[in-house]
């Protein structure tokens, strides 16, 4: 039986357009981060840092498992980068360890959505986007 991941946070002052750094709670923090298409921010950059540090395997399975486990500090650390751990901290008023604390638990499961939206279409079956499966 899968349950729902508890978010942290609230989710006020979400916006739907702007950089990651204009988002306020933990969860958002992540999910603009995934999103970017900046050089080093997104979940390509995410792939590449797994690769750089031999957790590639890792954060593909957190893609891929339906309720991932969370991870640990370190691997929170290598993988996101420290000005972004430092702007939360400062936006949120929570120190450095307690923003990885949470990022523990939240990292996988933001990684999970995140593929899971891009693996299925607005039809809900994989394949390019808009394309409709019963067209074909």
């Amino acid at each position: 039986m899968m349950t729902t991941h508890p978010r942290f946070g609230p989710m006020r002052g979400k916006s739907a357009v702007g950089p990651w750094l204009a988002e306020i709670s933990l969860d958002s923090w992540l999910d603009a981060f995934l999103a970017d298409n900046a050089p080093e921010r997104g979940y390509a950059y995410l792939m590449r840092q797994a690769a750089d540090t031999g957790l590639y395997d890792v954060v593909r399975r957190w893609g891929q498992t339906g309720n991932p486990a969370p991870t640990d500090a370190a691997t929170v650390l290598l993988l996101l980068p420290s000005d972004m751990l430092a702007e939360i901290g400062r936006r949120t008023g929570l120190r450095r360890d307690e923003v990885v604390a949470r990022l523990v638990e939240e990292l996988p499961v933001a990684v999970r959505q995140h593929t899971v939206g891009k693996r299925f279409n607005r039809f809900g079956h994989a394949g390019c986007a808009g394309e409709d499966p019963m067209r074909r």
